[in-house]
């Protein structure tokens, strides 16, 4: 008889050579984010999935923290994004004041 098996797809920055990439992965219960990420910090703190819960739709890890479905964490929200801004906004005229009269031009770029 086969072993009734749960698992998640989950998507995940992940170290590649050349940068971070997002990638997608079919977790079970006992997989470590840390090692799937090769190794990035952020997941170094207890992302070893303890439970995943098909009924509630949510995944569980050893850290404590629950994650439902659809559910981004650590990720740029809206609310972080506008903080960005703002506080690029602020240090460019503050470097711009700065500069003053030396004939340095401040860009600041977004992307």
């Amino acid at each position: 008889m086969a072993k009734n098996s749960v698992s998640a797809k989950i998507t995940i920055f992940v170290n590649e050579k050349g940068g971070v990439y997002k990638k997608q992965f079919t977790a079970k219960v006992g997989d470590d984010l840390y090692v799937f990420s090769k190794n990035r910090d952020i997941y170094s703190g207890g992302y070893i999935i303890n439970e995943i819960n098909t009924k509630n739709q949510f995944i569980e890890f050893s850290n404590g923290q629950v994650v439902y479905r659809g559910q981004a964490v650590g990720g740029l929200t809206d609310h972080i994004l506008r903080e960005m801004v703002d506080a690029t906004i602020e240090n460019h005229f503050k470097k711009e004041k700065e500069l003053k009269g030396k004939g340095i031009k401040v860009l600041s770029i977004f992307c």
